[in-house]
């Protein structure tokens, strides 16, 4: 199976026209920079169910508190990272799991993908699980929010920065995650697609709100 198979959308953030954003590095290209007072991108939910994949590069300005803010339908698949370095998944209310102490450090790009199978979940931090789920509650249906990225810390030193976020209504398996992972270098082309090209365009129209911007 192909790493395209049932992608249904890639976020780039490398190139987005949007009034007064401007671009610069990232963890691949170009990445997006969120400060810590709740701004964020946003697009209508993904209908998917209880199978998916969510897949970014994120680099943290500190630890103590800084949400990744990847948050899809009722808040049900977000990832939170904790003041000891740990990383949680689920629900804002009532997180599903979290990992050990030291797994993020701050000023560092990361990758974390959230796999769900059948509602189950894994996560992945630079290609190794950090907290399994059993729990079977994680799901994204039409009757939740929209899909946000966001870096809300209350803070507006803080910085959070993101690139290269997928969806996949399947459950990716840990060689397809190790293949994004791509050994700490990130993969963003497919399929022998040459390299000044994106492997897929943007399925639909973005919208900012807040004080966003790209930096290095």
């Amino acid at each position: 199976m192909a790493l395209t198979d049932n992608l249904l959308a890639f976020y780039k953030l490398d190139n987005l026209n949007n009034g007064d954003v401007t671009f610069s590095s990232g963890k691949i290209g170009n990445a997006a920079v969120f400060d810590g007072v709740a701004p964020y991108l946003s697009k209508p939910h993904f209908d998917i169910g209880n199978s998916f994949a969510i897949s970014t590069w994120f680099n943290s300005s500190s630890l103590s508190p800084s949400y990744i803010g990847i948050t899809i339908q009722h808040g049900n698949a977000a990832f939170y990272i904790t003041p000891d370095g740990g990383i949680s998944f689920g629900d804002f209310s009532s997180w599903n799991a979290s990992s050990g102490p030291n797994i993020i450090s701050a000023d560092n790009w990361h990758h974390v993908v959230l796999v769900s199978d059948n509602g189950s979940g894994t996560l992945f931090v630079d290609g190794n699980i950090v907290a399994t789920d059993q729990s079977n509650s994680l799901e994204m249906n039409s009757s939740g929010g929209d899909f946000k990225i966001n870096g809300d810390a209350g803070d507006s030193n803080y910085t959070l920065k993101v690139d290269a976020v997928g969806i996949w209504s399947r459950a990716l398996n840990s060689t397809e995650v190790a293949e994004l992972y791509n050994s700490g270098n990130g993969l963003e082309e497919f399929g022998g697609a040459p390299q000044t090209q994106s492997f897929v365009k943007l399925l639909d129209t973005v919208k900012f709100s807040g004080k966003v911007k790209f930096v290095p």
